[in-house]
């Protein structure tokens, strides 16, 4: 989550030096650039916010899995804010560009621009490498794919300003609009995914049916259903047949080993519950479930 938090840090400044550009140039895509960095420090405002209350909000009676999915939530609000709102002003300040036909004037708003580009990729940088380390959580995408959208704009700013035409001013305010609703727009999906109960990823729905399924007391594999509860923790249930003839001692003792053994290829299952089933048919299920993965992501 560190990614994030360095990121709202970065924004204000990054903020701060478009401000500078937009008071110093007659630019509608420095403008359009100037409400990119007021929805991604918005953006990384709440997300951080959100990290910091699934940090330091445990599990509770009244939220019996805790607050993780603070994040989600927020993510959701600040992506829907920059596709609704903000790329919208931002498309007017081009619009308003086509119909005057300006002037554009560069003054200090190049060097603004170059300061905040440093900073964008910097912050980039940091993000790419937690993604590296297996970190992909709401904040470290919102970093990746909102840095690269602002190296982006901050790319079709500086043409303006180097063109100083008027018409493709407005046109690369136009596609700062654009870059802002489709990054807001892949945010918002995967977080709403997140909140209306998406599976856990392809590659942990895998292992738990791999784990189970290899038992020697384990007939077949019925059913798994996961579900994110937060960044990298899952919720399971799983449907699973076990041989004829064992007291209930050994279905507890072998339900310990599965959870023991999906511990230790998966720690992210927070949860896993085992719903023994007598034995129907041929043991085929479970690879029916494997072919079956190939539509999760």
């Amino acid at each position: 989550m560190r990614a994030i938090y360095l990121s709202t840090a970065m924004n204000v400044a990054a903020l701060a030096l478009k401000a500078v550009a937009v008071i110093t140039s007659g630019s509608a895509a420095v403008d359009a650039e100037f409400l990119h960095a007021l929805g991604d420090l918005a953006g990384s405002s709440l997300i951080a916010l959100g990290a910091y209350i699934a940090a330091t909000r445990p599990p509770s009676m009244r939220f019996p899995f805790g607050l993780g999915r603070a994040v989600y939530a927020l993510s959701l609000i600040a992506s829907t804010l920059i596709a609704g709102f903000l790329s919208a002003l931002a498309a007017v300040a081009g619009l308003k560009k086509l119909a005057t036909s300006s002037p554009v004037i560069a003054g200090n708003a190049t060097t603004a621009l170059l300061a905040a580009t440093a900073l964008d990729s910097a912050v980039l940088y940091l993000g790419i490498k937690e993604y590296r380390r297996g970190v992909f959580d709401p904040s470290t995408r919102w970093v990746l794919i909102e840095n690269s959208m602002d190296l982006l704009g901050n790319a079709a700013a500086l043409t303006s300003l180097a063109l100083l035409s008027p018409t493709i001013d407005a046109y690369a305010s136009f596609t700062i609009a654009a870059l802002l609703a489709t990054s807001s727009a892949s945010l918002t999906y995967r977080s709403f995914l997140v909140l209306v109960g998406v599976s856990a990823p392809r590659n942990v729905v895998g292992r738990l049916i791999k784990v189970a399924a290899s038992h020697p007391d384990v007939v077949d594999v019925d059913d798994v259903r996961t579900m994110v509860l937060e960044p990298g923790k899952y919720l399971a249930i799983m449907k699973v047949e076990f041989r004829e003839g064992m007291t209930v001692d050994e279905v507890e003792k072998v339900k310990r080993e599965i959870a023991e053994a999906v511990k230790k290829v998966e720690p992210g299952v927070e949860h896993l519950i085992i719903d023994v089933v007598p034995p129907e048919g041929e043991a085929t299920t479970f690879l029916e479930l494997l072919s079956m993965l190939r539509g999760l992501s």
